[in-house]
């Protein structure tokens, strides 16, 4: 032994809080089982998901080393002989406290087990037992990462919504081969009566808990998945799918005719290029991904053409990603109005950037600053942008959407929005129609008119 560890172990140990050394040994054991998940992550991920599987892990040893250590963790910044190593203290009272060092989170977990009188050889020991829901979803977080290419982002969200709607939970802590359908019943209930979903919001939390079931069962942890929806009888705690009224998802004439002359306005201006994003984006029904991301080699000014091929994806313009759909990919008819608006970007910008859309140093307007401009343009620079009646770049899609069903059909629409399934077009038409028209035509073309609703004289008693 050291003479740093016989210094150490002079120290008063503080006394294990709220529990046995029996309980505090059993949650041992249990922690190195949760633990030991993430270092069965294979290593052929993205940098950003190894990112996000360290710190995790690094939230749960700080978490679980604060239930029984009173002292601080931290790791030591700077550039000095120990930066990037973690730190704590041990010991307390009059024989003062030694400082203690570690390269990493595991060997510090490691040495304060060790000091507290824990089996430290029980780090080292592979889990054998059967994984429960929370240990085993990193695995299927970062299985179906691979397999669906997903971005980061997507991981990201299902993470958050397994920590907030699961994790906590009896299902959480139960082992794979003990969920029963019962118990998942149970969890939609208890999810559906806190947080009242229709079946689409329902449908994209219930994948952190039917994935993972799905994949033990390709790998043969359990035979069977336990989620059998015959057996599950939460139908009637969904609530229905409402379609918003049409003045919060489409722009009428006269919002449209107002943006219009305060961007063209704003670019006389500023000639700050995302005005005319905003404007032509009228007529073409971008996503603004889409928008952020259009170069000038997609214009066929010959034939007068626009060519969808690419979008915005985490900051980076990458080729066509949404859903990965060979609709996306689309070719688009500019009028004249469009084309003289492009015509004026292009001699005032010149060659500046590949990109149509850019500042004077030829920087890519992002999607966000457009989704900013055409903000501005409705409530100004410093309105509220949290105002429900703010509108953003996809109301203009629905609006081009409805726009083209009413004139040349719904194929025609799903074409040109890109869309691959008929229904998702479906959710974007709404009424052109102002409340102020619809109330002079229900007067006009009233069943009852002509009626006396009028209290008549009140005739004498017999």
């Amino acid at each position: 032994m050291s003479v740093d560890e016989a210094s150490v172990r002079r120290l008063p140990m503080p006394a294990v809080p709220q529990n046995s050394d029996t309980d505090f040994r059993q949650n041992y054991t249990a922690f190195l089982t949760r633990l030991s998940v993430y270092d069965t992550i294979g290593l052929d991920i993205s940098d950003d998901m190894k990112t996000m599987i360290s710190k995790k892990k690094e939230r749960e040893i700080l978490d679980y080393i604060s239930t029984f250590h009173p002292h601080a963790v931290s790791r030591i910044g700077g550039n000095g002989r120990f930066a990037g190593q973690w730190r704590t203290t041990v010991g307390h009272g009059r024989d003062g406290t030694v400082t203690k060092r570690a390269k990493t989170l595991d060997e510090l977990l490691e040495m304060l087990a060790e000091i507290y009188g824990l089996p430290v050889n029980m780090m080292k020991e592979p889990v054998t037992r059967m994984p429960t829901l929370e240990t085993y979803f990193p695995h299927w977080l970062e299985w179906k990462g691979k397999r669906n290419n997903n971005k980061s982002c997507t991981m990201y969200h299902n993470q958050v919504d397994f920590e907030k709607y699961v994790k906590g939970t009896a299902l959480a802590g139960t082992p794979l081969d003990k969920i029963t359908p019962e118990m998942l019943d149970d969890w939609a209930r208890d999810l559906l009566i806190r947080k009242p979903l229709n079946a689409s919001r329902f449908n994209t939390y219930k994948i952190v808990v039917k994935g993972p079931l799905e994949l033990a069962v390709r790998e043969k942890l359990i035979s069977a998945t336990p989620w059998k929806r015959e057996f599950m009888d939460y139908s009637l705690l969904l609530k229905s799918s409402r379609k918003a009224p049409s003045k919060k998802k489409i722009f009428y004439d006269d919002e449209i005719q107002k943006i219009v002359t305060t961007c063209m306005e704003g670019y006389n201006s500023t000639r700050n290029s995302a005005n005319i994003a905003i404007i032509i984006n009228f007529d073409l029904g971008l996503r603004v991904s889409e928008l952020s991301a259009l170069k000038w080699s997609d214009i066929d000014w010959k034939n007068q053409t626009v060519f969808i091929q690419r979008q915005e994806s985490e900051r980076k313009v990458e080729d066509y990603v949404k859903s990965d759909s060979s609709s996306g990919y689309r070719e688009l008819p500019l009028n004249s109005q469009v084309l003289g608006l492009l015509e004026r970007l292009r001699q005032d910008f010149g060659n500046v950037s590949e990109f149509i859309f850019t500042d004077e140093d030829g920087n890519r307007k992002s999607s966000s600053a457009l989704q900013k401009r055409l903000i501005y343009a409705q409530v100004g620079k410093n309105g509220d942008r949290a105002d429900s009646e703010v509108k953003r770049i996809h109301c203009q899609r629905r609006t081009v959407g409805t726009r083209i069903a009413n004139q040349c059909g719904l194929e025609a629409a799903r074409q040109w929005l890109g869309h691959t399934d008929l229904q998702t077009t479906l959710r974007y038409i709404y009424s052109t129609e102002t409340l102020d028209t619809l109330r002079g035509f229900s007067e006009s073309t009233s069943a009852i008119r002509g009626l006396n609703y009028e209290k008549g004289p009140e005739k004498d008693a017999v």
